[in-house]
């Protein structure tokens, strides 16, 4: 295409005041691309913000013209590094592309599925403190607690990180990172709360580090893998800073987003009891009474495809931003180098020239209608920056889901208000608050 036939893209005139967005920024979203269609743009201090919504395009971002959108400069880098540092979340490049190929091998199907029985067995104390209890309980704050164990045993290899104050220290750098901005006019006492957070989970990873390092022989953790994982490129394989940075990346990016994740889908099964004595009828065919474990993934596609709709109504990561390394066209419109590029799962997944009905709950379109554009269905993004714990969360996912429903019944508190909320991932504002008792009827 000719230069000369660019243009901008449609969008407000003037700056958009930060503050306001982030007071409803799906709304933002949506009033965007209502107002102004697939690609649009708005400035922020000054700085140009391109939205692009149309699949085609978010292909060339994501995909064939990766090397132009990098994460370098972007607002995920600088929420993420100050406690993820280097590792496979806010790396680009050679340097991203080495530390991949490390780690790709620690996270292939067969190398998760024998963590199956460990995510059984802790859903499974899970389930026991909430019936044991007579008051309504956090089903957000339970299944985050739930899903951090399971991924902190998975990759550590040791129930020595696991307890409440590591679990407080996580809270604590996610409450920080889901407010920092680059100016870092974070609250003091905010701010002294992430920095003991971030000490207090270096120490544990660290010395897991160390012992890993010491004989990793005979174990299966993640940890293990990592330690010994090595490359004809970097035949010495991660250095200690590098191992750090990937563990805890793992830890948080690990359990946060599968753990929104899950909530959103009890949440909606709760609505739609229809599709929950289904999903019910399901688990019980399938299983037996028996607990669920890796081998019954293929004989409960139900089960997945809820996950799957949930995933598509409420994805965790809402937002992927990307910066232009140089000016470019995307549709026909200008993208100026250095500028930010983003990309919305909330609002592809409810894009109407791909979803029918795309507001409603229906998880039968994951079994019956045809596969969606590559992306039009984002929840783990798309291209060789793919998710790389994408078996892992999806295992995790359905066996936790298939026990809950085999084991529990579940009903929303009435007078409780949830309502989304874009944070770092898409949570609900006020948490889900449910009571939880055995189920009536195996």
């Amino acid at each position: 295409m000719n230069p000369s036939d660019t243009k901008n893209p449609p969008g407000p005139i003037g700056d958009i005041d930060l503050g306001v967005m982030a007071q409803d920024q799906l709304g933002f979203l949506q009033k965007m691309v209502q107002e102004y269609g697939d690609i649009t743009r708005h400035t922020v201090d000054g700085k140009p913000v391109t939205i692009v919504n149309d699949p085609d395009l978010v292909w060339e971002v994501l995909v064939s013209r990766r090397e132009h959108y990098v994460k370098s400069g972007t607002p995920d880098e600088f929420m993420l590094v100050p406690l993820l540092g280097r590792g496979l979340l806010t790396t680009d490049g050679q340097e991203w592309g080495t530390q991949r190929a490390l780690a790709n091998p620690s996270f292939q199907h067969q190398n998760v599925v024998p963590f199956d029985d460990l995510m059984v067995a802790e859903t499974d104390k899970t389930i026991d403190r909430w019936v044991a209890q007579m008051a309504p309980q956090r089903l957000d704050r339970d299944l985050t607690a739930l899903t951090l164990t399971i991924v902190a045993r998975s990759v550590l290899g040791s129930e020595v990180a696991i307890g409440d104050r590591f679990g407080e220290a996580v809270d604590d750098a996610n409450r920080f990172m889901s407010h920092y901005n680059q100016a870092n006019n974070a609250n003091p006492s905010d701010k002294q709360s992430f920095i003991n957070a971030r000490s207090f989970i270096d120490q544990i990873v660290n010395l897991l580090i160390e012992v890993t390092k010491f004989d990793p022989t005979g174990r299966e953790d993640l940890l293990a893998r990592l330690v010994t994982a090595r490359s004809p490129e970097r035949p010495d394989g991660f250095s200690a800073e590098e191992l750090r940075d990937q563990v805890v990346t793992i830890l948080m990016a690990g359990h946060e987003t599968t753990a929104k994740g899950l909530t959103w889908t009890l949440w909606l099964l709760c609505q739609h009891p229809e599709i929950l004595d289904d999903a019910r009828q399901e688990v019980d065919r399938v299983l037996q009474g028996a607990p669920p474990d890796a081998s019954n993934l293929e004989n409960l596609p139900l089960i997945r495809a809820i996950f799957n709709e949930s995933l598509r109504l409420y994805p965790p990561v809402w937002i992927i931003s990307r910066n232009a390394t140089k000016a470019d066209t995307l549709g026909g419109y200008d993208i100026p180098a250095d500028s930010l590029v983003c990309i919305s799962p909330w609002l592809l997944h409810r894009h109407p020239q791909h979803w029918t009905n795309p507001g409603e709950f229906n998880p039968q379109r994951f079994l019956t209608q045809e596969e969606p554009h590559p992306c039009a269905f984002l929840p783990f993004s798309a291209g060789p920056r793919k998710c790389i714990g994408q078996h892992f969360a999806l295992l995790e996912s359905v066996l936790v889901l298939a026990r809950v429903l085999q084991r529990v019944d579940i009903a929303l508190d009435p007078g409780h208000l949830v309502e989304a909320e874009a944070l770092v991932t898409l949570r609900p504002r006020h948490g889900v608050l449910a009571n939880l008792s055995p189920r009536s009827t195996p």
